[in-house]
């Protein structure tokens, strides 16, 4: 599953953190299995028009530890018609999101059942419906499944868990015109009058969570790999689009097997693309399912394409890990989303090259540590509230970073040797970070444990302080390092299991550089943290005095770096390093802000061969604020042989915010509007109103006219608008917030509104405040997310009570998690100390009570009462809208 890049808010202060989740949550564990589930069938008619499922589940089984005499399975908010065990009626309890069915008799050891589930209803998530209506009177009907976490249970009933894996087959009739995709082979697809059935059959063994079940029109074509077929599915009249999108899947395909020395495991792999998607991809197994801005236009991919193909080669390399490695339980779920982030900078060092490579890992650390000053955990968690929110930057890009990490330290070829063995040992199995660990251990020698403990089991990150000395006399340089970071957990207090430690003085391998001029740097590894000792000093013997020194060279570490060198130092590392000095040199060159910095990074600006250092350079030239700076961002947004990178061109427009009520940038950025690249295009809608120049209200009007993908440039116009703090443009920002107007640009009108609201009398914020109020209760995913933000951004306490109604119906993860933090924001910021007290109670509760069902379940012990339909439970995620009736998409 690929979360959806966004901007990240920034790094706060350790003691403003939050707990990521409330004191007293209870550790959460794997279910029971009281049986082994070999295969499910569903037999299913869907109807996208009535938004109705009507199925027959049945599950092949055989009895584990004892003779099965009750068998129990999830299923949410569907009513349960009958039930049959071996073909016979079977009696059955449905309450409160489980399933139990009673076996007479009791089914012994060795023998297979046939449990049939007949079920129908009209699922809220789990299985989605899309359709026309008023506001989006173009959306098409489509059905389509998310089951990750625990979702698959409001759409048939099964062991909600990944615990669990089984062979699958889905036999679904709909109305003729749609098409039926699932997972594995397609066996059949017969007519019926006005209806086809398609008959798709999955010999691998899955988890529930990846079944999938998408019914829609679509263009649809093919590839081959080898003789294996590689699919597309995607709008209707988009087939370029998705080429352009898609076209590097097959060489993905052999690049992912060729490392893991396992080819592709499946009969085929397709991809396919839906309306509203709840994330950026799903890895369905054999299916992957994504969300319909994936396909982009020519003008798009100038930035846009970078960031398609990391969630292209994101989704597919689930194929491997997390389809065909599942974490056997949630805790352990960064073996599927830091294994696929990596695989991304894989991709990317392949297709790009070392520095595309490393260009992205240096966002996934931004991003990381933009989340980290918000909350810290360790990366294997068991103390969580839902599932859903461990599937945060921790675990994908964080644990992207570890892998990095253990490449760097054990050496590129053990690297892939000990991910061949750790794909061999554990083919379409379950696995435990152990796992991954043991593997690793037996490949290489080493020994690993302190890597584990202190990176997956721990928390944080090294916290470096750094300084240098130069004794010319001995020819001798000497550093000092010190870790400045909290340390709750010594080196020899480490845990010694999968369970979760607190922050710990790193050890860690790296390599120092010395620039020596007319050569090659010199290179010394060194490691620090050794025997748990937060300070190192180490002495260098070189040949000549350094024209530059790097500490951490190729960014092996993830950490955070203080370093104070001359500035003299600085501008030949910019000049001279490889590619992450000379973007750490760019950074520290525009804190200086020194004629000669500013010249150094103009040079960078129009001439370095790598698009992130001339990008770094535009940012840094920002942060100096003078006019030198100023011309030479003009002159690189305005293009030009060394600038012709669109993502340079954004990064321009973006320093150019620094210039307030600058006439001459005013004038460069609204020319920057009609921008080749749509991403530039809408950095400088954003520039312009930050810089609130006399001309700026103007230009920001026009940007609300402009279409682009995924609606970017109208988006950040509103950020722009609510720069101006000017009350009389809120009503022009709240209409874009109106139904009918794609859902990610009305989730932006919200949130904007509320930053320009919070700056007015209270008196004048009440438009904001109702607007997201009233949102709060969108069917759009993302509108009730951006909804919760600004009424967070807002900081009205009055909020609370719309936030718990919202907290007790709505059945998404993501919007249920964010619902709490936003009332407890709300209420510490009233000093209400007992309410939020209240609401971790409440939410401890709740876990108790889950917890005491799941071992009344597993003990067999009968529910009280009759029959029963079944209750609500979790849910999952919801993604993106349609067509504006009024307006461009």
């Amino acid at each position: 599953m690929s979360l959806t890049r966004e901007t990240c808010a920034g790094h706060g202060a350790a003691s403003d953190r939050r707990a990521f989740a409330p004191p007293g949550t209870p550790a959460q564990y794997p279910p029971d299995r009281l049986a082994d589930i070999r295969h499910i069938r569903l037999d299913l008619e869907v109807v996208p028009e009535k938004r109705s499922l009507k199925g027959v589940a049945t599950h092949f089984l055989t009895p584990l530890g004892r003779p099965l005499s009750r068998m129990v399975f999830d299923l949410c908010e569907l009513t349960v018609d009958a039930v049959r065990v071996d073909g016979k009626v079977a009696p059955f309890h449905h309450e409160g999101g489980r399933l139990e069915v009673t076996l007479k008799p009791a089914a012994p050891l060795g023998r297979e059942v046939r449990v049939e589930i007949a079920y129908h209803g009209s699922p809220r998530t789990g299985l989605n419906f899309t359709g026309p209506d008023r506001d989006y009177p173009d959306r098409p009907h489509q059905a389509w499944s998310q089951g990750q976490d625990e979702y698959a249970r409001f759409w048939f009933p099964c062991h909600d868990f990944p615990n669990q894996k089984s062979t699958t087959e889905v036999v679904c009739g709909a109305p003729e015109k749609y098409q039926v995709v699932s997972n594995g082979r397609l066996v059949s697809s017969v007519k019926k009058g006005r209806r086809r059935v398609w008959h798709w059959l999955q010999e691998v063994p899955h988890v529930a969570y990846l079944v999938t079940l998408v019914v829609g029109e679509f263009e649809h074509w093919s590839d081959d790999v080898g003789g294996l077929p590689v699919e597309y599915y995607v709008p209707p009249g988009r087939r370029a689009d998705g080429e352009r999108a898609f076209s590097r899947t097959p060489e993905m395909i052999q690049v992912f097997a060729d490392f893991t020395g396992q080819p592709y495991p499946y009969a085929r792999y397709a991809q396919v693309v839906v309306r509203d998607f709840t994330w950026g991809g799903m890895e369905n197994t054999t299916a992957t399912t994504l969300i319909d801005y994936v396909v982009h236009d020519e003008r798009a991919a100038l930035d846009y394409g970078t960031t398609a193909a990391r969630l292209v080669s994101h989704e597919l390399a689930h194929q491997w890990f997390g389809d065909y490695l599942t974490c056997r339980e949630w805790a352990h779920a960064w073996l599927n989303e830091g294994f696929a982030s990596y695989f991304e900078t894989l991709w990317l060092e392949h297709a790009g090259g070392y520095e595309a490579a490393q260009q992205a890992r240096l966002e996934d650390a931004a991003a990381y540590f933009a989340e980290d000053g918000e909350y810290r955990r360790p990366i294997v968690s068991r103390s969580y509230v839902e599932p859903h929110s461990l599937f945060d930057r921790h675990l994908y890009e964080k644990g992207a970073w570890v892998l990095w990490m253990l490449r760097q330290t054990v050496g590129d070829d053990l690297f892939r040797r000990g991910v061949q063995e750790y794909v061999a040992r554990h083919r379409a199995g379950l696995v435990k970070t152990e796992d991954l660990q043991r593997a690793f251990e037996d490949v290489t020698g080493r020994s690993l444990g302190w890597f584990f403990d202190q990176w997956v089991y721990g928390t944080g990150h090294p916290e470096l302080e750094v300084s240098y000395r130069w004794d010319d006399a001995r020819k001798v340089g000497d550093l000092r390092v010190k870790q400045t970071q909290k340390v709750d957990q010594t080196a020899d207090q480490a845990p010694r299991g999968p369970r979760e430690g607190g922050t710990h003085v790193f050890r860690a391998p790296l390599v120092v550089a010395f620039g020596q001029a007319g050569g090659a740097p010199a290179l010394r590894e060194v490691e620090i943290g050794v025997d748990g000792q937060a300070e190192s000093g180490f002495s260098f013997a070189l040949p000549k005095r350094p024209t530059w020194v790097r500490f951490d060279r190729q960014n092996r570490l993830l950490k955070t770096l203080k370093f104070e060198r001359a500035e003299e130092l600085l501008r030949a590392q910019l000049a001279e390093d490889e590619f992450t000095g000379r973007v750490e040199a760019a950074r520290q060159l525009g804190e200086n802000g020194s004629p000669a910095a500013i010249a150094a990074l103009t040079a960078a600006l129009r001439r370095d061969p790598a698009w992130g250092v001339r990008a770094e350079a535009a940012r840094a030239l920002g942060a100096t604020r003078t006019e030198a700076a100023k011309q030479a961002l003009i002159a690189a947004l305005g293009g030009g042989a060394a600038t012709t990178e669109a993502r340079v061109r954004t990064a321009a427009a973006t320093a150019l915010a620094a210039f307030r009520g600058d006439g001459e940038v005013a004038a460069a950025l609204t020319a920057a509007l009609d921008d080749a690249s749509y991403y530039a295009a809408a950095a400088a809608a954003r520039s312009l109103g930050r810089i609130r120049a006399a001309s700026s209200l103007d230009g920001l009007r026009r940007a609300l006219t402009l279409d682009s993908h995924r609606d970017v440039i109208r988006a950040t116009a509103l950020d722009g608008l609510a720069s101006l703090r000017d009350a009389t443009v809120l009503p022009e920002i709240l209409e874009l917030a109106r139904p009918g107007w794609f859902s990610r640009l009305r989730a932006a009108a919200l949130l904007q509104a509320a930053n320009l609201a919070r700056n007015l009398p209270p008196e004048q914020r009440t438009p904001a405040r109702e607007a997201a109020e009233a949102a709060l209760f969108d069917p759009l995913y993302f509108v009730r997310r951006g909804a919760i933000q600004a009424l967070v951004v807002l900081g009205d306490a009055a909020a609370v009570g719309p936030l718990r109604a919202l907290l007790a119906r709505d059945v998404e993860g993501a919007v249920r998690g964010e619902c709490r933090v936003a009332i407890e924001t709300l209420l510490r910021g009233t000093g209400r100390e007992a309410e939020i007290r209240n609401l971790r109670d409440e939410v401890e509760r709740l876990s108790q009570a889950e917890t005491a069902l799941r071992e009344r379940v597993a003990k067999l012990e009968p529910a009280a009462g009759g029959r029963a339909k079944g209750g609500a439970k979790r849910a999952g995620a919801a993604k993106r809208p349609a067509k504006p009736a009024r307006a461009r998409r």
